[in-house]
């Protein structure tokens, strides 16, 4: 064992360069999976563990005082999964606030601070609990994404009434405190309470919060209420606006959305660095045999066994990889703050991630592993070599290939000629480095087009996540109004088009889905459908794929629906796809949802406007001239502003990040490449030097000598990142309930960082092979 561990260490002591190397790769990869194992796996804990210390609800059911009714309560408390159940009176109204400098329409529940209440009582992240009437406790997601700080005056709209406040307190909260879910928990003093109260009675309401046994029975619970309390028939026609409940497991999924993007893309990029280092180990193995195969023979005669020296090399890799995964993981606990910053403004809960065993010990397995088998199969040639051939350095140093492009009748720039033929000779090499270069201009491409797509243009994405994304949409008190407002709608100057939309709640199952009621489905612009076609007859229908996934139904098959009292069977004829209603949705013509609804009448239209031209003059003349037949009127491109800036700064740190990696990773191979090849290279370059080429010929041939394949790899990396850039994408976030994404990559931009990387790639490959400059032409020839 000492013998083993003296190779070891002389091993280590002459090429300490390369083993830093080598463990820099081990670093990043570490950091990285450790990084998307601890939001993948500690998020979601920690997210349940606040819970618990909040005794936050599992359910939540908040309704208009005059639906409210005690055989609800009833029900609840002899539910077998219910354990819990308190109810308390509330203010409950749908209105508009501002938002990262844009409208946002969203429920607000206002409690009275000093009511009596056992779950998810006020804690406070910042600030104090209110004393004035006028004081109000906002959820953290305010501040952490909206950029409100205390003392800040919060003015609610609904309709021309307005209702002011000024912030002394950001609360946290499970249920109630994401932008995703757009129901927010405000708390007041009592005589702000009362003064609210009355000055907007028709706002009273009530919420019964509920928990279970486990979290998990939340899921069923919330269908059970829905069938009992949605769809009777004496409050089928109820507004969603009156009734709301919300799961636990709803609640979570929307609060890690981005946790779970993040990590997904950090587990993937992981792979790929771990793919990158175990192909440099490869070749780092083969080149140490071929350098110091002499060493290796001599070591035989004296009595060393093949097993001895192969376990050395596994051993010397395998520890240099440990002590950098080891390294990395410390790493990434160090990183998590800055993380958790990042996200904080989509989440709105502040996590600080502590030690995960798992994670650390699942990180630093995959690592070892990995390099482990890699140079366990890559040095077998050890054992096999005889101390005779090897002392003669091997037949490998005898060369009978073809001489590729012979210098004396070749024409172009002698370095440039140089540089190709030692190309050509070290194929393997150059196979190995486009890979490598390949994987990690992917992985840069993705991180752009991530950032481009969420970040800077997010439209391809809201309507992704949205569903149909018009530029404006209005909904009416009276469905009697609608055609007014639509012929209005049509004579202006801006309006491209307009259709009836609506989205209405239904049953299939036993489990309550998001019905998408239009007019006609050949106007719609967004990425909805995704197979099949768009439903055109009352007796046709589309479900979601992920609702067609859970009950088995596909298309030309049969699915009863249920509105109230009546159930009808409608054909599939397509597949949508959406991220609403945690994905379970259908849709239906207008005359479809008559079958199950007589009465029904649209009251909701979608607006959409020529390019260039803004909601806002529009929203105010419809506003003034319809003041009295609007419910609400929404700049729904103002909003999905809004609601999708936050995710700039977010998607803007992970693509920063991807690409400084990818520049790292580039460097690390071209230091390993260029040392190798330099050492391997001397007694030729001691000669060139001897007969005139100068140190700046030679770097320049060395850095030429890398960059056809880097350019190649680029290439290659840019082209499968703009061509799988979805694919990939949605095979990350499929599990929210997309199935297709319409997200194109960046071309110009892609082929811009492609130009950049080459030029970085070429300017550190001179600037590595500048140690040519300090050895002499007699040192290079006589080494």
């Amino acid at each position: 064992m000492r013998s083993t561990l003296t190779i070891i260490k002389a091993n280590l002591q002459k090429g300490i360069g390369q083993a830093v190397s080598l463990m820099a790769f081990a670093l990043i990869a570490a950091l990285l999976l450790s990084i998307g194992l601890l939001l993948m796996l500690g998020f979601d804990s920690f997210f349940d563990e606040r819970s618990e210390a909040l005794h936050a609800p599992h359910y939540l059911l908040i309704e208009e005082k005059a639906l409210f009714s005690q055989d609800q309560v009833d029900y609840l408390k002899n539910h077998a999964d219910v354990t819990e159940v308190e109810t308390e009176q509330i203010i409950f109204m749908t209105a508009e606030f501002l938002y990262n400098d844009g409208k946002m329409p969203s429920d607000f529940i206002f409690v009275d601070t000093n009511a009596k209440r056992s779950m998810n009582d006020l804690t406070l992240i910042e600030g104090a609990a209110p004393k004035t009437d006028r004081d109000v406790c906002l959820p953290y997601m305010f501040k952490a994404g909206g950029g409100y700080q205390l003392g800040d005056n919060f003015t609610l709209t609904v309709g021309t009434q307005k209702y002011s406040f000024t912030i002394c307190g950001f609360t946290e909260e499970i249920m109630l405190g994401s932008p995703n879910n757009q129901m927010y928990q405000a708390y007041l003093s009592s005589q702000g309470y009362k003064a609210l109260n009355t000055k907007a009675p028709e706002f009273e309401g009530m919420i019964i919060r509920v928990r279970t046994q486990d979290p998990t029975d939340s899921e069923a619970l919330y269908h059970d209420c829905i069938k009992q309390f949605f769809f009777k028939t004496d409050i089928a026609g109820a507004d969603r606006a009156h009734i709301q409940s919300l799961s636990y497991y709803g609640s979570k999924v929307v609060r890690t959305m981005i946790p779970g993007i993040i990590s997904a893309v950090m587990v993937v990029f992981a792979a790929i660095i771990i793919l990158v280092s175990l192909l440099v180990v490869r070749f780092r193995i083969h080149n140490s045999i071929e350098e110091t195969i002499t060493n290796i023979g001599a070591l035989k005669a004296l009595g060393y066994t093949g097993n001895k020296l192969l376990w050395a090399t596994v051993l010397q890799f395998s520890l240099v990889a440990f002590v950098g995964a080891l390294l990395g993981i410390g790493v990434s606990y160090l990183a998590i703050p800055f993380v958790s910053n990042v996200m904080e403004m989509q989440t709105a809960l502040q996590w600080q991630g502590g030690f995960d065993p798992l994670s650390s010990g699942l990180t630093l397995a995959a690592i070892l592993v990995a390099v482990f088998i890699v140079t366990l199969f890559s040095a077998r040639r050890i054992r096999s070599l005889q101390p005779l051939a090897a002392l003669r350095q091997g037949l490998s140093t005898h060369s009978f290939k073809r001489n590729h492009l012979p210098l004396d009748r070749s024409r172009g720039p002698l370095a440039l000629l140089l540089a190709v033929k030692s190309a050509i000779q070290a194929k393997g090499q150059m196979v190995m480095i486009v890979i490598i270069i390949t994987a990690v201009g992917f992985a840069a491409t993705a991180g752009l087009s991530i950032y481009v797509n969420l970040g800077i243009n997010p439209e391809a994405f809201s309507k992704l996540i949205g569903g149909e994304v018009p530029d404006a949409t209005f909904f009416l008190k009276d469905p009697a109004d609608a055609k007014d407002l639509r012929r209005y709608l049509e004579d202006q100057d801006e309006t491209r088009k307009v259709f009836y939309y609506q989205d209405l709640n239904v049953m299939t199952r036993d489990m309550r889905v998001n019905n998408i009621v239009a007019e006609d489905f050949s106007l719609f612009e967004g990425v909805l459908l995704y197979e099949g076609r768009y439903p055109k007859h009352d007796n046709e229908l589309c479900i979601s794929g992920y609702l067609s996934g859970m009950i088995d139904v596909h298309i030309n098959d049969t699915l009863k629906v249920t509105q109230g009292s009546r159930t009808e069977e409608y054909l599939v004829v397509g597949l949508i796809q959406t991220m609403n209603n945690g994905g379970m949705a259908c849709a239906m013509t207008i005359p479809g949802m008559q079958r199950i609804m007589p009465d029904y009448q649209p009251s909701q239209l979608y607006v959409y406007l020529d390019d260039g031209t803004q909601a806002a003059a529009l929203l105010k003349r419809v506003e003034a001239k319809f003041t009295d037949e609007l419910a609400l009127s929404i700049n729904v491109s103002e909003l999905m502003g809004a609601q999708l800036g936050m995710y700039g700064d977010i998607f803007f740190s992970v693509a920063v990040a991807m690409l400084a990696i990818t520049i790292l990773v580039i460097i690390l191979v071209l230091y390993l490449m260029l040392k190798t090849v330099i050492l391997r290279q001397r007694r030729t370059l001691g000669i060139q030097k001897a007969v005139g080429f100068t140190t700046f010929q030679l770097m320049n041939q060395f850095a030429l000598y890398y960059l056809p394949v880097i350019t190649l790899g680029v290439a290659l990396g840019g082209l499968a990142g703009i061509l799988g850039f979805n694919s990939v994408f949605i095979a990350v976030i499929r599990y929210m309930g997309l199935m297709t994404a319409s997200m194109p990559a960046p071309v110009e931009l892609t082929l811009a960082m492609c130009a950049a990387l080459v030029l970085v790639a070429y300017a550190f490959a001179l600037l590595i092979s500048g140690r040519i400059r300090k050895i002499s032409a007699y040192t290079l020839v006589s080494e």
